[in-house]
């Protein structure tokens, strides 16, 4: 008592060391579960001194013993009064005891009871449905051995007077047979699924349910026997009988499940008999040995088969509804499920043709094999239009065995290589022949060939072939137009070579294929110009409708035609380019040509210096030899040229050999000048040492010099130039502006001509 009156005395000291905090370290360390001392005074190490730490701890230690304190002296006066309010507790928790531990017994018994008679009436339970089982088994087996006896009896009687027909006994039996198999199914079933259970009486049913089946496994195999032999029999009959008969065989075959014993029967009996006489070696070669010309007539005599001996088996199977189990939207009873043109007929047609007319399908000779694909092509699409009247039928036909087997025998890739190697091979001959003078313009319509060059005509010939009636296969459609695609390429790089043949750029290195063009000239470069335009008008306006015209109406003929229609203007677009490179070289060359005629002009100034020749009075010779090598080309060679581009390409050389023209005749001024300036002033040097006037030796002399004879002269041929732009090329020369500055030039010796006539 006396520590604790002292402790509250003390109050301040209380208060104060309460809240203390210390400074050196934070006071949630301790608590924390990984607190460990030598890292403590590690850490504190760091930063402040021992001696800090120390009184720290110290000062942290005293602040919590006054709060222990505290917290001690806060409840002190409710522990002291704990002991005095417990008393007489044991005595209650003795009498509560007692009623808890009878209360726990009787749950403890009362769940005994429970689960006893839970698992009786599990036990119950599953022993009922053992009985249940039990008397399943029992009853399948009844049934199993009563239909048996049924089914043998019908099978073994000769009294078919409760039935109207053999037929209606056959059909009674199937669908028994059917429910048979049905029994049988279950019981094996059902004997299987209890098969888990390990109770000894289930393994016991279980082995005597398969003693059972074991026994009645012969009778059920002579069963079927006997009814598959009798209704193949009877359905051999109905095949030359009425649609009644048929549909009844048709439903018991679906009845004992054994539709494709019926194909089969079918197929056999009936449709390999009459394709026997139809398809063979001597009706497929028509008199011809070793032809296929009569293969038409043998599809032609197939369909009349389908048409006419498989109409009855094609009406009883018909399915135009597929909700309908008996009669069609007609009402003509038919059989829904089987498919003959796919499982049956179609099989043998095809291993016939296969196995006695298998040369059809050799890809040797191309012309004989796409007739054949194309006759075979042809009657595929007879029989599906005239045997498939739903599109379900359609696809089942197209997704047949059958089907697909007859497709594959056919070796496209065989036959485009063959067509490939005759194309390209055609092409490139036509482009390695060197290139002689072409055909004259006025002569290709009555040859009827659209272009010049021999080379292009291959082109558009070989065009024509990849889309021909007679080569073009549908399937192959993407290997012909990029056939196609591939020859205008290659067309492509012949004008490339061309180009770089006639380039003035020329190196030294000797390009592949240039040599074709060695006994070409430049200019002729116009004949392949035009093909080139007129190759690229036929692809863009006959070609793409001869494309079109070989593809047929299908669901994806849009986008194929989309596809083929870029293809095409791509591969023209690639080709369009070189048309202006193309003009270039030889504009190049007529302007070479052209202003190697302006050689002459340097010999006017030797025809009249010192000559004391007359002045002149017309133009000179070589005026018309400037421009009659682009005039004989027009008139010559680009005559098929509209008249738009040739007074396009005129102007283009006329403007290149004008400033040319200005170009020597300013230089033949200038040197003129220079040359009587020079002149002159010699004579005035010589006369002023012999003391004559020269002004009035000159004022006598009222004749032209020889300078203005030549400045007259140079007058008079440009006059006449601008006389031959206007009467040959229709062009205004007063308006043409290299003429213009060319006019200007020698517009002021104009006035020379009056003086030469008076002189």
């Amino acid at each position: 008592m006396s520590s604790l009156s002292s402790s509250s005395s003390s109050t301040t000291r209380t208060t104060i060391y309460g809240n203390y905090q210390p400074s050196c370290f934070a006071k949630e360390v301790f608590g924390n579960s990984s607190f460990s001392i030598d890292s403590f005074i590690s850490d504190c190490r760091k930063r402040v001194p021992l001696e800090s730490v120390r009184s720290d701890l110290s000062e942290f230690s005293t602040s919590l013993e006054n709060e222990l304190v505290e917290l001690i002296n806060k409840d002190y006066t409710d522990f002291v009064n704990l002991s005095s309010n417990l008393v007489g507790i044991d005595k209650v928790l003795s009498d509560l005891t007692s009623p808890l531990d009878q209360m726990r017994n009787e749950l403890y018994s009362f769940k005994h009871n429970l689960e006893h008679t839970i698992s009786t009436v599990e036990g119950k339970l599953i022993e009922r449905e053992q009985i249940s089982q039990q008397r399943f088994y029992l009853q399948l087996i009844i049934d199993i051995s009563n239909s048996i006896a049924k089914i043998e009896q019908l099978l073994n009687s000769k009294d078919v007077s409760q039935f109207c027909n053999a037929y209606e006994r056959v059909e009674r039996i199937a669908n028994e047979h059917s429910q048979l198999k049905s029994f049988v199914s279950k019981i094996s079933e059902k004997s299987g699924v209890s098969a888990n259970a390990s109770n000894s009486k289930n393994t016991n049913y279980r082995r005597g349910i398969s003693s059972f089946l074991s026994k009645i496994q012969p009778r059920l195999s002579s069963i079927e026997t006997k009814l598959e032999r009798e209704l193949a029999k009877l359905f051999k009959q109905s095949l030359k009988g009425e649609t009644d008969d048929i549909l009844t065989c048709l439903r018991a075959y679906q009845a004992i499940d054994k539709v494709n014993e019926c194909y089969e029967i079918f197929r056999v009996d009936f449709v390999r008999p009459s394709l026997a006489s139809i398809i063979n070696i001597s009706a497929l070669e028509a008199g011809t040995r070793g032809s296929s010309n009569g293969l038409d007539a043998i599809y032609h005599s197939i369909l009349q088969f389908l048409n006419t001996q498989c109409t009855t088996i094609f009406n009883a199977t018909s399915v135009r509804e597929q909700n309908l189990d008996v009669l069609s939207d007609e009402g003509v009873p038919f059989v829904r499920g089987f498919d003959f043109l796919s499982h049956s007929i179609w099989v043998e047609i095809e291993e016939t043709i296969w196995d006695r007319t298998k040369q059809i399908f050799a890809p040797g000779i191309p012309e004989t094999f796409h007739r054949n694909y194309t006759t075979s092509a042809v009657f595929l699409g007879e029989v599906e239009n005239s045997c498939c009247p739903t599109l379900t039928a359609l696809n089942s036909f197209r997704s047949s065995k059958g089907y697909k087997s007859f497709l594959g025998r056919w070796n496209l890739s065989v036959y485009f290589q063959l067509r490939f190697t005759e194309i390209s091979n055609r092409f490139e001959s036509a482009l390695s022949i060197n290139q002689q003078i072409p055909t004259p313009y006025n002569q290709l319509l009555e040859q009827g060939k659209p272009c010049v060059m021999l080379a292009t005509n291959a082109l558009w010939e070989c065009l024509l072939l990849c889309f021909s009636k007679d080569i073009f296969i549908y399937e192959l459609c993407a290997k012909f137009l990029r056939l196609a695609l591939q020859i205008i390429a290659r067309y492509k790089g012949w004008l490339v070579i061309a180009l770089h043949t006639f380039s003035s750029e020329k190196t030294s290195t000797i390009e592949e294929g240039s040599e074709i063009w060695s006994q070409f000239a430049p200019e002729n470069l116009v004949f392949l110009f035009y093909d080139t335009e007129k190759i690229l008008q036929l692809i863009s306006s006959n070609y793409f409708g001869l494309v079109l015209s070989v593809i047929p109406n299908c669901t994806v003929r849009s986008e194929a035609v989309s596809m083929i229609e870029e293809a095409l203007i791509d591969a023209k677009n690639s080709v369009v380019v070189l048309l202006p490179a193309l003009s270039k070289v030889f504009l190049d060359h007529l302007s070479e040509k052209c202003i190697s005629g302006l050689t002459p002009l340097q010999g006017i100034t030797a025809t009249y210096r010192m000559t004391n020749k007359a002045p002149p009075t017309k133009a000179s010779y070589y005026v018309d030899n400037i421009v009659s090598p682009l005039h004989s080309f027009l008139t010559q060679k680009a005559q098929m040229i509209s008249s738009g581009v040739r007074m396009n390409w005129s102007k283009v050389v006329l403007t290149s050999v004008t400033d040319e023209y200005m170009k020597r005749s300013s230089q033949l001024l200038s040197s003129l000048y220079k040359t009587d300036s020079f002149l002159k002033n010699m004579a005035q040097q010589a006369a002023k040492k012999k003391g004559v006037d020269v002004a009035g030796q000159n004022s006598e002399n009222k004749g032209l010099s020889d300078t203005e004879k030549i400045a007259l002269q140079l007058f008079l041929d440009v006059e006449k130039y601008g006389t031959l732009l206007e009467q040959k090329f229709e062009i205004n020369a007063l308006e043409f502006v290299p003429f213009q500055e060319l006019y200007r030039s020698v517009q002021e010796y104009e006035k020379l001509k009056s003086q030469a006539g008076t002189s």
